[in-house]
C-alpha cells in the first residue's frame, strides 16, 4: 500500500487491486487481457504503464510474449519483493 500510494492517478492501484482479486480467486499466475483489464474500467495504454510501475516496484512478475497483448503476471509477495530488491 505504501508503494501504490505515491504513483499519481489511479490506474495502477486499480490494476494491483485487480492482480490481488484474481491471485486470490485463481492461486496461480493471471493471464492480463484487455477484456479483464476492462472489468476496472483499465484501458490498454493503462495496463501496460500500471505493468511496468507494479514490476518496478518489486510487486509483480511479468511474462511478455511477443505479439500477444495478454501478458502472464504472478503477484509476488512482500518476502519475494524485500528478497528482490537485495
Amino acid at each position: 500500500m505504501d508503494q501504490l500510494k505515491t504513483k499519481p492517478g489511479g490506474g495502477t492501484f486499480k490494476l494491483a487491486l485487480l492482480l490481488l482479486f484474481e491471485h486470490w480467486r485463481t492461486g496461480s499466475p493471471i493471464r492480463l487481457t484487455n477484456a479483464l483489464a476492462a472489468q476496472m474500467n483499465i484501458s490498454p495504454d493503462a495496463k501496460e504503464r500500471g505493468l511496468g510501475d507494479l514490476e518496478q516496484m518489486g510487486l509483480v512478475r511479468v511474462e511478455r510474449r511477443s505479439s500477444k497483448s495478454a501478458p502472464w503476471v504472478k503477484v509476488l509477495f512482500a518476502a519475494q519483493s524485500a528478497a528482490k530488491t537485495r
